[in-house]
């Protein structure tokens, strides 16, 4: 698919925090906690309008 995630090198990670069992946890909050502090140097996938995706981050098309 045409994805940030599937070009080279690749643009995107999605993220995940896991507890102490190794299960993952996608918690919202704690992703806009890390967008907040990232600050403007990312895409955050929370701020996407038709998707959610708030695990996802990315960089901007003129980065490399």
């Amino acid at each position: 698919p045409n994805s940030a995630h599937n070009r080279i090198p690749s643009r995107a990670i999605d993220i995940f925090q896991q507890d102490e069992h190794g299960q993952g946890i996608w918690d919202k909050a704690f992703m806009c906690k890390i967008a907040r502090e990232m600050g403007s140097g990312l895409f955050w996938g929370g701020n996407f309008l038709k998707l959610g995706d708030s695990d996802h981050f990315q960089l901007p098309e003129n980065e490399s």
